[in-house]
């Protein structure tokens, strides 16, 4: 019989060809076949490997139909049956009900090791960060940045939505393929943890640890995250530190719920931001400002914010009527370049005074 691959990353082919190709040397778990010695991950008590799976057999042809699968292999011996338990739990729970998660596929066992059967991705975010072929996507596109982004969100929002938290959050359990498109998805759920188990957990400042594991000690996470927060790059954008700042806040409680940092000015396009301002420039309290309207800050030159909103307003309602350069001005939203700071409080305004509500500004916070 010979072995015909029907589905593989491209990064994982040529092993998963010797697998289809190759009878010595291979370990075969019921329908798998991987290679023991060549793990592609591991962690502290388990490997992950390409395995294929014979799945259709032709006995008119003699061809086997197989397909490329990640295999996780957890040694028995250094692992709990309840914890192996909980991640498979966590798996079958959560998988195929949305793109950003893992999909489980299969469990099996002999009397070492227990098996569970994956999607096999291209790698994880510590790889891809230095993989100048994969990332080149982001280089060629840096509004792809925050594509990304929102996918890692959508799959942590679904996790919490489901009654799950991670607790082991970090590149190596972020996991990338770039076959079709550049696609990410949470892994690795052996630490993961019904939330409503955790109301008698408490951090050493009294706060619900939604995401201590084992890993690391409550304080040195603390710790950690207050270092973070100090060194943040001045060089960053303002709403880049400012969305870092609501994923980093010491105080859980103060943290912005996954659910919500969609909602965000980072995560904006530009035509969003530009809608938004032009939106609370239209605003009544924009012609005729009152008290609650006046920022004074120094980053822009007027005291009064709404001021520069109003003018931003009118330059683009009366756009057609400047000249051809003005208008190229214009549409390259310069006003975003020039005052980088601006959606940001203007966002915290219309927050403050609950102008969300209002029917322009609504519409351009749902594009």
């Amino acid at each position: 019989m010979t072995r015909k691959l029907r589905s593989c990353p491209k990064r994982h082919l040529e092993d998963a060809n010797r697998l289809a190709h190759r009878n010595g040397a291979i370990t075969v778990v019921d329908k798998y076949r991987y290679l023991h010695q060549e793990s592609i991950g591991s962690g502290a008590f388990s490997n992950i490997f390409v395995a294929i799976k014979d799945e259709n057999v032709d006995n008119i042809s003699g061809t086997i139909q197989c397909r490329a699968y990640a295999l996780k292999r957890i040694d028995k011996a250094r692992i709990t049956p309840e914890e192996i338990k909980r991640e498979t739990t966590a798996l079958l729970s959560l998988s195929g009900k949305c793109e950003n998660i893992i999909k489980y596929h299969d469990s099996l066992e002999d009397t070492f090791f227990q098996y569970l059967v994956l999607d096999l991705m291209d790698g994880d975010l510590n790889e891809f960060v230095g993989n100048m072929e994969a990332n080149s996507v982001l280089r060629n596109d840096p509004s792809q940045c925050v594509e990304v982004t929102k996918q890692i969100i959508n799959g942590l929002a679904f996790l919490h939505h489901n009654g799950f938290i991670h607790r082991d959050l970090k590149p190596g359990n972020i996991l990338y393929s770039t076959e079709h498109h550049l696609h990410f998805k949470i892994a690795d759920f052996g630490l993961a943890k019904d939330i409503s188990a955790l109301s008698t957990m408490t951090s050493t400042r009294g706060n619900a640890v939604l995401m201590v594991a084992g890993d690391e000690r409550p304080h040195v996470v603390e710790r950690n995250i207050e270092e973070m927060n100090g060194n943040l790059k001045n060089d960053l954008h303002p709403e880049a530190k400012s969305f870092l700042g609501a994923l980093l806040n010491v105080q859980p409680s103060r943290r912005t719920p996954a659910a919500y940092l969609n909602q965000h000015p980072f995560l904006w396009s530009d035509h969003k931001k530009m809608e938004f301002l032009r939106a609370v420039g239209d605003q009544p309290e924009a012609i005729k400002p009152g008290n609650n309207y006046c920022m004074e800050t120094e980053n822009y030159r007027t005291n009064n914010v709404i001021d520069l909103v109003r003018f931003i307003r009118n330059a683009y309602a009366h756009k057609q009527e400047r000249s051809i350069w003005f208008q190229q001005v214009l549409d390259n939203s310069i006003f975003l370049r020039k005052f980088p700071r601006l959606v940001l409080d203007v966002f915290g305004v219309v927050q403050r005074l609950e102008l969300e509500s209002r029917n322009t500004i609504h519409s351009a916070l749902s594009l």
